[in-house]
């Protein structure tokens, strides 16, 4: 049986959680920055767009993936098993969004008309 760690009072609570978030969130960039590298694709689109379009869809899902990652992670007495996985599954979530980031971009991008219009 796992003992729960005791929470900590005031302001830390939401310190820790912001430090997770940050992380969680910073693994999922690393995961479409990885993307382009390991598996590229026929693409024009910058990397650094991309990043920068990850910024607000990290924000959501890894919000949301936080929500339930975050208290079992807690609250585990081998946090490093659990913190292995939750950190794998933000960089596999970041590597799969790579694609729909680039068919947003194109979308909000305008082509290029000839004659330089």
């Amino acid at each position: 049986m796992s003992v729960p760690i005791p929470e900590p009072g005031g302001n830390s609570i939401a310190l820790t959680n912001s430090m997770a978030l940050a992380g969680l969130i910073g693994c999922y960039m690393f995961g479409v920055w990885l993307r382009s590298f390991v598996f590229p694709v026929d693409s024009n689109m910058a990397v650094w767009r991309q990043l920068l379009a990850a910024i607000p869809v990290g924000f959501i899902t890894m919000g949301l993936y936080a929500k339930s990652a975050l208290p079992p992670l807690l609250q585990s007495a081998d946090m490093s098993s659990d913190a292995a996985i939750s950190i794998g599954y933000a960089i596999v979530l970041g590597m799969l969004s790579r694609e729909t980031l680039d068919k947003m971009l194109r979308s909000t991008t305008p082509p290029n008309l000839p004659g330089g219009h």
